[in-house]
């Protein structure tokens, strides 16, 4: 036999050794394991059913938890009709399926976890009947305010107010009706009198139209109005400090006023409008109202507007109290309710462990037993072994491998960002070309003007000269050339100082573009001078830029970004939106939000579809390839918004014929303090901050 042929029979015997030791330990193994999984089947079976039905108690608990807060705040609602028996139901079934969380097993044992489960249900009880003291408290206070809440909403007493005040007005006008018939009396008894009675009628006339002239009706009209407006603003208030003031230091002078008026203008009349004034006084501050002239004050009582409204707010006081109230409550009893789910569940991995305990002494000899086929399998284990060390040995060289690829991609990479930045630094430098190119086209029409002027009047010096040299000066021609003089000199005057204000206006952006410290200015006269750079781009077109917003919007950020960003999104809008068309409109807005401030850069071009939108700020995506667009712009804007003023900026569109609106949101950097002194400061400038770098600039 050869030795290949006695090595396969070793290996034979051998494998039918581990063959006949495999069924052998099977056998052991699988009696000793069927008696210890069916003992822990059974306990994990009771465990899974105790753990299902605590599950669904506790679903129970948190939906009449949920039930029984909607009940109750529908009880706040007054404008709500709700069903007050629900509302017990519900607690009533909180409670019941509070009671239900416990176990025999929790209740007889006396283990530390089990009492403390046990403390934390006696915890969600005492919450249970404190939800139940709220609902009965909730209740008395919704019967206490129904009537009031009718009223309020149906305007009862507020409509007693206003029929008063109509009877002071019938009141004021049948007195204005009884002096005219009076008046009128008296002038027929004139027209009708002899020469002797004339004289006194006539004096009687003129004395009761100057008593006429001193009534006060008008004032009388004058405060009843007052009074309505006043009443109307006491039916708006919601805020209960302010009751007082209306009531002490607004009506209170009122009224006074309309009675001394009112007994001036009554008093050589039979009508003395007492009862109506007392009944407007009683319609406002109820029957047993006292006005303390002492502390300058009107005591009320029950039964008045004033009262109504001042009951109204303390009842919606009340209600705010109680929705607090109920929130808390909720919130206690969930995480009352965690804690006591938290503590089952860590009662119920105790007794699972102890059956895994329990598996585990069955597993013990099991492994004892299966040591020994252990020992056999070493040999081909160490064939395995073998196996191994030579995957493993081609994996370190495919790791190699690897890491060369990674070290040749983060290469690539790095080549990348460089030149994405050259990229950026170049539409910055175009950004600077067109603002210069801008400035230049703004400051050659003054300036042209001026050469113009200027010309005019060298030409009219010299034909001034000549007449004189000829002696053929005259009067005339001397006073036309002083008036020509002085247009010319207005003219150049003029633009000179256009030209100067631009230029002006080109040092604060431009020196704002190669600046990054951050200024205090004024957003809306920033973004109106940074656009001046760019009015040659929007006349090329026939485009129309409009911007509006608050002219207080003061930030303290980085120039160079505003004006990018700015300028950017018109450029965009002005390259992209109008392909198609000579003539357009791009709408700016500043505005402030809660905790920012925000600007719009909104166009009535063509718009743009969903794909585009999603991937305008992607770096190098363009829909203008063929016209050299880097894909740059945009994406500069995104990173300008959201790094360097830590802000945001949405797209909106309609469709493809409503145009595109960009806006852009970002903290303001001040605080209120700090724009309330920029605020009050005398000659703020519109982009304070730069002032340091403008001035050496000028000089």
């Amino acid at each position: 036999m050869t030795e290949s042929s006695i090595e396969a029979k070793r290996v034979g015997k051998m494998l039918w050794a581990i063959i006949g030791l495999t069924v052998v330990i099977t056998i052991g193994v699988n009696l000793s394991m069927g008696w210890g999984i069916t003992n822990q089947r059974d306990q994990l079976a009771e465990l899974a059913n105790e753990t299902i039905r605590f599950a669904e108690d506790e679903s129970t608990v948190r939906f009449e938890l949920g039930r029984g807060r909607l009940e109750l705040i529908k009880l706040l609602n007054l404008d709500e009709t709700v069903d007050e028996d629900a509302g017990t139901a519900s607690i009533v079934n909180l409670q019941r399926s509070i009671e239900s969380l416990t176990t025999p097993q929790i209740l007889s044992s006396s283990e530390h976890e089990s009492e403390q489960q046990l403390s934390r249900w006696e915890v969600l009880k005492r919450k249970g009947q404190e939800f139940s003291r709220l609902l009965v408290t909730v209740q008395l206070w919704r019967s206490r305010n129904e009537s009031l809440n009718q009223n309020i909403r149906d305007k009862i007493s507020l409509d007693k107010v206003r029929n008063r005040l109509q009877d002071l007005h019938g009141l004021i006008n049948d007195s204005a009706g009884r002096e005219r018939i009076r008046s009128s009396l008296q002038i027929r008894q004139y027209q009708k009198a002899k020469a002797s009675a004339a004289d006194k009628l006539a004096r009687e006339i003129v004395a009761t139209y100057l008593e006429k002239l001193r009534g006060g009706r008008d004032n009388l009209q004058i405060e009843i109005a007052s009074i309505q407006q006043l009443v109307e603003v006491l039916d708006g208030v919601d805020q209960y400090d302010l009751l007082a003031d209306i009531k002490d230091n607004k009506l209170k002078p009122v009224l006074v006023r309309l009675q001394r008026d009112m007994e001036a203008v009554f008093s050589n009349s039979d009508i003395n409008g007492e009862l109506e004034l007392e009944a407007l006084r009683v319609s406002l501050f109820g029957d047993n109202y006292n006005i303390d002239e002492k502390h300058q004050t009107i005591h009320v009582s029950q039964g008045g507007f004033y009262t109504l409204r001042r009951d109204f707010l303390s009842m919606l006081i009340e209600k705010d109290l109680f929705k607090e109230e109920l929130e808390a409550l909720v919130l206690d009893i969930e995480q009352e309710l965690g804690r006591f789910v938290l503590l089952e569940q860590n009662r119920q991995k105790v007794m699972d462990q102890r059956s895994t305990d329990e598996l585990t002494a069955t597993w013990i000899w099991v492994l004892a037993l299966s040591f020994i086929g252990g020992v056999i399998f070493l040999f081909l284990i160490r064939k395995v072994f073998s196996a191994i060390e030579k995957q493993v040995a081609a994996l370190d060289l495919l790791r190699e491998r690897a890491e060369k690829s990674r070290m040749s991609a983060e290469t690539a990479l790095n080549k990348l960002d460089l030149a994405q930045e050259t990229l950026v630094q170049s539409e910055k430098m175009a950004a600077l070309g067109t603002l210069v190119a801008g400035v230049a086209h703004e400051v050659n029409t003054p300036i042209g003007i001026c050469v113009t002027a200027t010309s005019t009047l060298v030409e009219e010096t010299e034909k001034l000269q000549d007449d004189y040299n000829n002696e053929r000066l005259e009067h005339e021609g001397i006073e036309r050339f002083f008036e020509m003089s002085k247009m010319a000199e207005a003219l150049i005057s003029s633009n000179l100082s256009r030209a100067r204000d631009l230029i002006k206006s080109f040092k604060q952006v431009a020196v704002g573009q190669h600046v990054d410290d951050r200024a205090t200015f004024e957003l809306l006269s920033f973004i109106e001078e940074s656009m001046l750079s760019i009015k040659h781009e929007l006349k090329m077109g026939k485009h129309k830029l409009n911007i509006s917003g608050t002219g207080s919007t003061y930030v303290h950020v980085t120039p160079n970004h505003i004006w990018q960003v700015a300028s950017n999104l018109v450029l965009n809008a002005v390259r992209h939106a109008f392909k198609d068309r000579t003539e357009g409109t791009i709408n700016i807005e500043v505005g402030e939000m809660a905790d920012s401030v925000f600007f719009s850069v909104e166009d009535d071009g063509h718009g743009m579809d969903e794909e585009t939108m999603k991937k305008c700020f992607d770096p190098f995506y363009t829909t203008a390839k063929l016209t050299g667009g880097s894909g740059l712009g945009l994406s500069i804007v995104h990173s300008l918004i959201t790094e360097g003023l830590g802000g945001s900026i949405d797209v909106e569109y309609k469709n493809r014929e409503k145009g595109v609106k960009f806006i852009v949101s970002f903290p303001s950097g001040l605080d209120d303090e700090q724009v309330a002194s920029v605020k009050e400061q005398d000659g703020v400038k519109p982009a304070q901050g730069l002032t340091e770098l403008i001035e050496p600039l000028e000089e």
